[in-house]
């Protein structure tokens, strides 16, 4: 589950974090540059091909009992 939730975590970071260490200002001009190509755009570091994230999704409660409690949900280790 560990291993996993590393994953998770490594993935976050690549989606809202600037992989290519552009500068805000750099990013700013890129965008407002409308005679880029998507190959120009294109980065190896993105989850994506077009490095934009996605929107906020609703929230979504968590139904179940996670504490150890629920025989159906066992925890992994005590």
């Amino acid at each position: 589950m560990m291993k996993d939730l590393e994953k998770i975590s490594q993935t976050l970071e690549k989606v809202t974090y600037n992989p290519d260490k552009a500068t805000e200002e750099d990013l700013m001009k890129q965008s407002a540059d409308t005679t880029r190509t998507l190959a120009a755009d294109y980065n190896t570091y993105a989850v994506s091909a077009d490095n934009i994230l996605m929107p906020k999704t609703v929230d979504r409660e968590v139904v179940w009992v996670l504490d150890g409690t629920d025989v159906d949900i066992p925890q992994m280790t005590p």
